[in-house]
C-alpha cells in the first residue's frame, strides 16, 4: 500500500490509495495535523487500521418509550 504527506496551507496532510474500485484508483485524504511528524504517524495509524478492519464506534443512543 502506498502512501504519503502533503503540505497545504499550514495543515499536513495525508493519503493513501486502497486499490481499484470499479477500475478506479481509490484514494483516501486526511488531515494529518500541524507538523509533517505528526501526519506521518497518522499515515501509519490509519494504515494500519485499514488493513486489519477497524472500523470507528458510533455514537448511539437508545431511547425509553
Amino acid at each position: 500500500m502506498t502512501g504519503g504527506v502533503r503540505k497545504r496551507g499550514s495543515v499536513w496532510y495525508y493519503y493513501f490509495e486502497v486499490g481499484a474500485i470499479g477500475g478506479k484508483r481509490k484514494r483516501i485524504e486526511r488531515r494529518g495535523g500541524k507538523t509533517k511528524k505528526e501526519a506521518q504517524t497518522a499515515l501509519a495509524e490509519a494504515i494500519v487500521k485499514f488493513n486489519t478492519g477497524y472500523v470507528e464506534p458510533k455514537k448511539e443512543t437508545v431511547g425509553i418509550t
